[in-house]
């Protein structure tokens, strides 16, 4: 109804009419015999290759690469032009924490899955070849960190322990917690 007003005898029986005769809307071809058709869709879903999204970084501390983190793989980049040098397949599935030896020959990888288990792998750059599988965390790890002048790693994961592991025996030599929630670690534990 229209505001502070009536609507008029002249109106109402416009409207009225327009009812009687079946309330035809004449603003647009309407053809209610034509059945909507689908658009086809392939029998094969279209493959669209995005880059995963980035969850980690860490610099060589040469400065000569980047690695960068994502979905079950790590890319290392030369900084300078962001070419491309090498991508690593992970076996977390989205890699959560990186860390560098000082020599910038092995790169550690961790992540997991939050909810099931942690992963972490010891690197190395030239190859890609993986020198260590390191197990212990029950949650997804967060965080890692090298020592410096060390082999020893320190990690940190949702099941609130940080971890520290011997890179030549791969053993963890010690574990703090578990009343700890750790996100970010440094090297100078």
């Amino acid at each position: 109804m229209p505001p502070n007003r009536s609507i008029d005898k002249e109106t109402i029986a416009l409207l009225k009419r327009w009812i009687d005769e079946g309330a035809k809307v004449d603003s647009y071809a309407y053809e209610p015999d034509k059945i909507a058709v689908s658009p086809k869709i392939p029998a094969k879903p279209l493959r669209v290759h995005l880059p995963a999204p980035v969850t980690t970084l860490a610099y060589s501390p040469d400065g000569n690469l980047l690695a960068v983190g994502g979905y079950r793989c790590v890319r290392l980049l030369e900084p300078a032009t962001g070419k491309l040098v090498r991508t690593f397949s992970a076996t977390s599935n989205q890699v959560q924490a990186l860390a560098w030896s000082e020599d910038s020959k092995s790169l550690v990888v961790a992540g997991g899955v939050p909810g099931v288990s942690g992963e972490m792998v010891l690197l190395e750059v030239s190859s890609g070849r993986t020198l260590k599988s390191l197990a212990g965390h029950t949650e997804v790890i967060y965080t890692a960190a090298w020592r410096p002048k060390s082999d020893e790693i320190a990690t940190g994961s949702l099941d609130k322990t940080v971890r520290i592991w011997n890179v030549q025996s791969g053993q963890c030599v010690r574990v703090e917690g578990p009343e700890l929630t750790m996100y970010l670690l440094s090297g100078d534990y």
